[in-house]
């Protein structure tokens, strides 16, 4: 039987978290067909201290490009040359 990736996903440990509100796990989800970031926060719950996961999804759609500007050169050179 082949793997079948629809309505699952994957999490793990985000190694490029920089900042404290980054999310502790990072992944991806698939669900019905659509592809999702997939981010979790490990808390604490306030009056017990039990720990949880906060979580957060959201579409994964490609990045726009930027487009390159070209500006034009302020061309200061004589032209003395005919061509």
């Amino acid at each position: 039987m082949a793997y079948d990736p629809n309505n699952s996903g994957d999490l793990g440990k985000n190694k490029a978290k920089t900042q404290e509100n980054h999310p502790d796990y990072s992944g991806k989800i698939t669900v019905d067909g659509k592809q999702y970031w997939l981010n979790g926060w490990l808390k604490a719950n306030k009056e017990t201290g039990e720990k949880f996961f906060s979580l957060s999804v959201k579409p994964k759609e490609p990045r726009p490009h930027k487009e390159k500007v070209y500006e034009p050169i302020d061309d200061d050179m004589n032209d003395s040359v005919p061509f």
